[in-house]
């Protein structure tokens, strides 16, 4: 009688254990949710090509934080990487988007830990109006700072 009592109790703490332990689908965070966490801190340029071409002696100490909703940079190269901005993720096709406040839809081709790597286009005008030379397509790789 005994050995029956204990393997009910047996049985019944190992139930509890396997389903006390598992997630229910709404504790999941969403997959934008996921990328908005991996996103936030602060990361640092590592490189940055522009149409194919090596740029990343033009964004130099380039660090963009990221915090909520919200974007800073340090070293920004205005308009392309502003000093301010809102932002959210969003999923497009088989991407994640940075959806930049100014309108700017940043692709995120990869996202780690430890590394970033964004493509966009930009087409609008540099500060003063000038407009050669910025125009094009973006990819920045950027790492994150410890």
């Amino acid at each position: 009688m005994y050995r029956s009592i204990i393997r009910a109790l047996l049985l019944l703490g190992m139930i509890s254990i396997s389903t006390t332990g598992c997630k229910s689908d709404a504790d999941a965070l969403a997959p934008e949710d996921e990328t908005s966490k991996k996103l936030e801190g602060t990361w640092r340029v590592k490189s940055v090509t522009l149409t194919g071409i090596d740029a990343t002696s033009f964004y130099t100490n380039l660090a963009v934080t990221f915090a909520g909703d919200q974007f800073t940079c340090i070293n920004a190269v205005d308009p392309v990487w502003p000093d301010r901005e809102t932002y959210t993720v969003d999923h497009s096709g088989d991407r994640f988007v940075i959806r930049r406040g100014d309108g700017v839809d940043m692709a995120v081709v990869t996202i780690t830990d430890q590394t970033l790597i964004l493509e966009f286009d930009w087409s609008g005008p540099a500060a003063g109006g000038r407009q050669k030379g910025i125009m094009g397509g973006y990819q920045f790789e950027f790492s994150k700072a410890l």
